[in-house]
């Protein structure tokens, strides 16, 4: 049986339907689309920024839905330092969610035995592209001095690819003044066991925190510039 399409009846004085030929179809103006990035609606949101050292359930976050899941086992790895007393996960929380972060690490066998205690070293900061512009990795820095003050250290050390010039500024803006450079040579092995070759040539930046005692005035561990 042979299905005859059904069309309705048009009403008197009107034309019937019918369907566009292939040039009057190629003809018709193509459905208007809006422009790309067409800004709808803009409104304030404010929040609450809370600085705290990381827990084991910020981990997986700090991996920030995959950008840094590289550098998982460097994660791993700190946080047990973290816990053994040698080094600091600071991070900024919005929505128990960390947006920026900053280590630091509490002794370093590179410095003489004398000044372990009274060095620490700030790296690793990053925040969260949405958040930046927002004085985030300021205060970071800034909270990250007064943990190692309250821990009686008396100088910060902070390191800068030789080709950041923004990160440097902020550094310096700071108090933060180049000493000396580094090859800034490391390794690390990823999320899936591949070894990774970094090479960042960087300089090296120190900001005194607290006064030295007087007997140590004249041995400092590094010369001021």
């Amino acid at each position: 049986m042979i299905l005859k399409k059904n069309r309705r009846k048009p009403e008197p004085g009107m034309t019937a339907p019918r369907d566009l030929t292939a040039a009057e179809a190629e003809a018709a103006p193509a459905p208007c689309a809006p422009p790309e990035g067409q800004v709808l609606e803009v409104y304030p949101v404010q929040f609450s920024i809370t600085l705290r050292l990381a827990n084991r359930d910020d981990l997986p976050r700090l991996e920030w839905f995959g950008q840094l899941i590289h550098y998982r086992q460097i994660f791993l790895r700190t946080f047990a330092d973290q816990q053994a007393g040698r080094r600091l996960m600071l991070v900024a929380d919005v929505g128990n969610f960390p947006v920026g972060q900053i280590w630091i690490h509490l002794s370093d066998a590179e410095y003489d035995e004398r000044y372990r205690q009274r060095r620490g070293y700030l790296y690793a900061l990053r925040v969260l592209e949405p958040f930046r512009g927002k004085g985030i990795g300021t205060r970071l820095i800034q909270r990250a001095e007064s943990l190692l003050v309250e821990r009686g250290y008396r100088w910060s050390v902070i390191a800068v690819t030789k080709d950041n010039n923004a990160a440097r500024r902020l550094y310096e803006r700071l108090g933060y003044r180049v000493f000396t450079d580094d090859p800034g040579e490391w390794q690390y092995v990823d999320h899936l066991g591949n070894v990774h070759v970094v090479k960042e040539p960087s300089w090296m930046l120190q900001k005194r925190l607290q006064s030295e005692p007087a007997a140590a005035q004249t041995d400092r561990p590094v010369s001021e510039e």
